[in-house]
């Protein structure tokens, strides 16, 4: 492959703006980021953070200037815009869950039948390198897909009011087989048709804790809106004696414990608030704090694990842990302690998800749709920066910067970013140029930004040598070689390169001499 500069130099003007008014600070206080809002109608049902940092909003209808929104959209950050996920074509009913994969696809799941013009019976995957929806397996007959839960392997499950998947029935549960491309059943999943499943989790066993609105599941007595999935022996079985109402999310904790939300209000029998803890090794319940509660219909939506294991706690309700709080809170699992985030919001929180920095996104049914919630805590650092190197033309060159408190990287070339497009490695810890060529010279730094604020490490100096060894812009001329032999004898023109020419450290070696003329035959270092 020909070198090019263009892996290096050609700039992202979105980009360059961001990073110039990013400035860095030592610390910054928790509150919220200005600015952010959804461009959709009704209630956003749904949020996720896609790897490259974009955030998704789900739900019915609203418009992107005088473009509809076609179920789902997507806000980039750093040029503060919305747009649609996949083509602007026909769309119908609405998005309720959203899950981004590794690979930048989305799995979406709702009352859709419809999404960008493909057909996706309420559950469909979003192809991002090809900007195209594609259907799994039929999807499901009717109903709604309102749980998704992707598995370590691709695999993933999906829970709703359906019946049917793929013409099969599988009361409300399912798994769809990547390697496959199948749907399979969960011992025919729940007992009734009326039932509901609305929250999926992997415990740290491998089993599926599944919750919702039923009674019973497959084989199961007594295992009323919660139950435990056994992949293995495709067998369910109870979490204690159940909860008294619909279980509307579920979080499991590094020691196996489940912290289960929703609109009950007694569990294992006794007493809770909308909350509480199963602990699978006595196989009871326990209160979580006080709970959260309110003057009518109080309920959690959402749990949302945040970076240091606490929890965010979302729904409908004015007091947590039995002090005021608008709508969401925050709950430590370790101590069962609640906290306020903020003032809170005017009305009722659908979903929640974190982004790389660790900043809170909050969905729902209040004015500006989506809010972003910052904890606050110190700019990011540089622990080591870049060093100088010195390649041959057509070799490798790689930067290196390691920092603390980092979300993303963006590495410079001569104080320009570098198009992550053309180089995806201009946006990562390690800037790696392919094949270096004199083009290539010149001063590399990296712009590291994280919550709460930026930093810019030094620069370092990438050196190539070139058979042009004067630099004169002759490549390979016998002036050239009399200019590097010249320079092994102590006399180097001020043009020239270095007599280390394979950059090994040794000067003047015979190394070096074979390095020159394998450069100047046309071949690597």
């Amino acid at each position: 492959m020909r070198p090019s500069s263009d892996l290096v130099v050609r700039l992202t003007p979105a980009l360059l703006i961001t990073l110039t008014a990013a400035s860095a600070q030592a610390q910054c206080s928790p509150g919220w980021v200005p600015g952010v809002s959804a461009p959709f109608s009704t209630t956003v049902r749904t949020t996720g953070v896609l790897p490259n940092g974009d955030v998704l909003a789900g739900g019915s209808s609203g418009t992107i200037g005088t473009t509809p929104i076609h179920r789902l959209a997507r806000y980039n950050p750093s040029s503060a815009t919305w747009s649609n996920v996949g083509p602007t074509a026909a769309s119908n009913g609405a998005v309720w869950a959203a899950q981004p994969l590794a690979t930048g696809d989305i799995i979406a799941a709702g009352t859709f039948s419809q999404l960008g013009g493909v057909t996706v019976n309420r559950v469909g995957r979003y192809n991002a390198a090809a900007d195209t929806w594609s259907d799994l397996g039929y999807g499901t007959n009717g109903g709604t897909v309102l749980a998704i839960l992707p598995m370590p392997n691709g695999d993933f499950y999906i829970g709703g009011n359906f019946q049917r998947v793929a013409g099969v029935l599988r009361q409300h549960v399912s798994r769809w087989n990547a390697a496959n491309g199948t749907w399979a059943s969960l011992n025919t999943g729940m007992n009734s048709s009326f039932d509901e499943v609305q929250a999926l989790a992997l415990a740290p066993d491998g089993t599926i804790i599944v919750g919702g609105a039923f009674l019973t599941t497959t084989g199961v007595l007594g295992s009323p809106r919660i139950a435990r999935y056994h992949p293995t022996t495709n067998s369910w079985s109870g979490l204690g004696s159940g909860v008294d109402n619909a279980v509307m999310d579920i979080e499991v904790l590094a020691n196996g414990d489940i912290i289960a939300a929703g609109y009950f209000a007694t569990a294992g029998g006794m007493p809770v608030n909308r909350i509480a803890r199963y602990s699978p090794s006595t196989n009871l319940w326990s209160p979580v704090g006080a709970g959260v509660n309110a003057s009518a219909s109080p309920y959690i939506k959402d749990l949302c694990r945040l970076p240091d294991g606490t929890l965010a706690v979302g729904g409908n309700f004015t007091l947590a842990g039995g002090q005021a709080a608008a709508h969401i809170a925050r709950l430590d699992p370790a101590t069962d302690t609640w906290s306020n985030i903020g003032t809170g919001l005017a009305s009722d929180i659908e979903h929640m998800a974190v982004t790389a920095s660790g900043d809170l996104v909050i969905v729902g049914s209040f004015g500006s749709r989506i809010v972003q919630w910052s904890f606050g805590g110190a700019a990011p650092t540089i622990n080591e920066p870049p060093a100088d190197l010195t390649v041959c033309t057509g070799s490798g060159a790689s930067f290196s910067v390691t920092a603390t408190g980092a979300s993303s990287y963006q590495w410079r070339f001569n104080g320009s970013a570098i198009d992550t497009t053309l180089n995806p490695s201009g946006a990562s810890a390690t800037l790696v140029i392919p094949f270096a060529a004199p083009e290539h010279q010149g001063q590399y730094d990296c712009v590291i930004t994280g919550a709460c604020g930026s930093a810019t490490s030094s620069a370092a100096t990438l050196s190539v040598h070139s058979a042009d060894f004067n630099n004169d812009g002759d490549i390979g001329t016998d002036a050239d070689i009399e200019a590097f032999f010249a320079c092994l004898g102590g006399a180097c023109c001020p043009t020239c390169g270095t007599s280390d020419f394979n950059a090994d450290g040794d000067i003047g070696t015979d190394g070096d001499i074979e390095s020159f003329f394998r450069v100047l035959g046309g071949g690597p270092c």
